[in-house]
């Protein structure tokens, strides 16, 4: 296990995963990575596997990684069926791919990966990687809204929101828990509340969504990784295409 320290972001330690069946990148990975932790300014804790199965049974097991560094082309089980088997229970985790072979870039996207990463440029784009992960990463340590129901106040994370609908003047708060929250306020100030936070775009004039937890796409629809599927105003298809885009990393 690896560390490096910085300073720009916070003191929290961020956990990476490296896995690639060539032990000899190993060094150069971890290398260009502490060197990337150093121009981010954060604290990072590295460890490597040279199988897919053996990284899968480690993060199985509840092992925190924040970012996971995964070589496609691996013998046994290849990186995007590894990729797969870690969607069943984590839909968020940030997967970044390797590969010499830039062809694989279509046989991920059922996987939904964070980035792809050529190994003949992984100077750079590693710490591109890096660089666009910890942001998203911060946003997930969490802030809370306040909200105020029938019932009193209550605090909940911004993360744990899938989206929200107005509904007859009121804000339909819908959680990764399977709650409903039920607050009056105008979608106005809700934005507000968020302008700090680029996951929410809105899908219509009274329906915001959380791009974390979005999963395909199309014109007409989002789908959500828990498989509701969400209507997109024709006003709205240009803004949630420019969210999608930032999300994977295309613009």
């Amino acid at each position: 296990m690896k560390g490096h320290q910085g300073g720009k972001y916070n003191k929290m330690i961020y956990q990476l995963a490296v896995c690639d069946n060539e032990v000899a990148l190993h060094d150069m990975i971890c290398k260009e990575l502490e060197l990337a932790a150093v121009r981010c300014g954060v604290q990072i804790q590295i460890k490597t596997f040279v199988s897919g199965k053996d990284c899968m049974e480690y993060m199985e097991d509840e092992n925190a990684v924040d970012i996971l560094f995964l070589d496609i082309d691996m013998p046994d089980m290849n990186g995007i069926e590894v990729a797969k088997k870690i969607r069943e229970w984590d839909e968020r985790q940030l997967i970044v791919f390797l590969t010499d072979h830039a062809d694989y870039v279509f046989d991920t996207f059922e996987v939904q990966p964070f980035r792809f990463i050529r190994k003949s440029r992984m100077h750079m784009e590693l710490f591109l990687a890096l660089e666009a992960a910890i942001p998203v990463l911060e946003r997930r340590r969490e802030r809370f809204l306040t909200l105020k129901t029938e019932d009193g106040m209550e605090q909940v994370g911004v993360g744990s929101i899938l989206y929200v609908e107005m509904l007859q003047r009121h804000m339909h708060y819908y959680l990764e828990d399977g709650r409903e929250i039920i607050e009056n306020k105008t979608m106005k100030k809700l934005l507000q509340e968020l302008s700090y936070d680029d996951r929410f775009v809105l899908l219509d004039s009274g329906l915001l969504l959380n791009m974390e937890y979005e999963k395909a796409y199309t014109q007409q629809s989002v789908t959500l990784t828990n498989g509701m599927v969400l209507p997109v105003a024709r006003t709205r298809v240009k803004e949630v295409k420019r969210a999608i885009g930032r999300k994977r990393g295309q613009i």
